[in-house]
């Protein structure tokens, strides 16, 4: 069960953000991560940068893995080399959160306290079991994945962490 503390719930917290630890920094990105269902993948291809939305899963609802898959159509392997750097962001604006929604705005999106997630890595093509695994919890999130046409041969592929950035209060991200 997914029980990460939020260290700033609460709106006109006077703590800075130098007093918290690594820890707790460290359970805000992965309570983001584990919150959202889909951001932002960033990428090149030739020296020219592409952003697309994409749907993925770091594990079912009630349990994150740590690993963070996506079901991509087919050919975009093809279009792009195998293990090509890449970076998904992702919103605490995304979800109904208390400090940041569309539904009740307390803070704009860009108010460096309704948190933004960037996870820096290389794309690369699931295989062996890890296809298997990567379905297990994309369709434990996205069920309508299951159903998409075969015709269109979308493949597992998992985003293998190198660097990790959130900005979730004043003073810059860490």
């Amino acid at each position: 069960m997914v029980t990460f503390s939020r260290a700033f719930a609460v709106l006109g917290s006077l703590v800075t953000a130098a007093a918290r630890s690594k820890q707790e920094i460290a359970e805000n990105a992965r309570w983001l991560l584990h919150e959202t269902s889909w951001g932002y993948l960033t990428s090149s291809s030739n020296k020219v940068p592409f952003t697309d939305t994409f749907s993925f899963s770091d594990g079912a609802a009630e349990n994150s893995t740590g690993r963070i898959f996506f079901y991509v159509m087919g050919g975009f392997s093809d279009a792009f080399p195998e293990g090509m750097p890449a970076a998904l962001t992702v919103s605490e604006a995304e979800i109904d959160s208390s400090r940041c929604n569309r539904k009740s705005p307390s803070l704009d999106p860009e108010d460096p306290r309704c948190a933004k997630l960037t996870l820096s890595g290389n794309l690369t093509k699931s295989s062996g079991a890890d296809i298997a695994i990567g379905k297990a919890v994309l369709f434990a999130r996205h069920p309508q994945m299951q159903h998409w046409p075969s015709s269109h041969h979308f493949e597992v592929h998992e985003l293998i962490l190198r660097d990790i950035w959130l900005i979730d209060f004043f003073g810059g991200g860490e």
